[in-house]
């Protein structure tokens, strides 16, 4: 019997494509030069909703964070970027939003940046936390690259 001859719950199928699109890409890997400004261009897709009491409930993303060298980049994670932090560290700069843009600007590029930067997402619902765990390899050098 083919799958498609399967009565499968449709609240199923709805978790799938919504899971499916869920994801962040990021640039290649980054060479900088101490003391440049880098940025790393990103993008990122939320979940757009989750299925409660077989009624998809919409999602929106509250939170999102940068981290290094963290997997999962979540809890009392340290950050080089928090949306929620009220004391910003000024050489990393957010230059995206909450829909979709995840571009972080590092400036004067120090040895300490040699470190693999991972983005995370985090919603007004825990099903629609997500990290990219493969992250951007950011390879700092004292003259070129």
């Amino acid at each position: 019997m083919a799958v498609w001859d399967k009565k499968i719950p449709w609240s199923f199928m709805l978790f799938l494509a919504g899971v499916a699109g869920v994801g962040v890409n990021y640039p290649p890997p980054v060479c900088a030069v101490e003391g440049s400004t880098v940025t790393l261009p990103c993008t990122f897709t939320p979940l757009k909703s989750f299925n409660q009491s077989e009624k998809q409930v919409p999602m929106r993303i509250v939170r999102v964070r940068w981290c290094v060298n963290h997997e999962i980049c979540h809890g009392t994670t340290p950050t080089v970027y928090d949306s929620s932090s009220t004391m910003p560290n000024p050489r990393y700069r957010y230059l995206g939003d909450m829909k979709g843009n995840c571009t972080l600007q590092i400036r004067d590029i120090q040895m300490k940046d040699d470190e693999t930067f991972r983005f995370r997402m985090e919603a007004d619902n825990k099903k629609g936390h997500f990290t990219g765990v493969s992250g951007v390899r950011v390879t700092g050098k004292s003259f070129t690259c």
